[in-house]
């Protein structure tokens, strides 16, 4: 679990205006994102829960910033 003091002291970089992830063509919204830190991964990679007008969506990445989307995990689902 991640303290409060440790997000205090995180570091952010600027990667500018543009967002890390887009919703798809038909999705008018990326709501509700919920992460899996690599510490906390099986692999050591990052993990993104989002939920889109069809349920919940997951998304992989190495860095946290280039995100590759996997699937639907949860259909007709909201708020992962």
């Amino acid at each position: 679990m991640i303290t409060l003091q440790e997000i205090k002291c995180t570091h952010w970089e600027d990667y500018g205006k543009e967002p890390v992830i887009e919703p798809p063509v038909l999705s008018p919204i990326i709501a509700d994102q919920t992460f899996i830190v690599p510490a906390d991964s099986h692999d050591g990679r990052w993990r993104l829960y989002v939920h889109l007008v069809w349920g919940i969506h997951r998304f992989i990445s190495g860095d946290g910033v280039s995100w590759e989307k996997r699937e639907i995990v949860a259909r007709n689902a909201m708020r992962p």
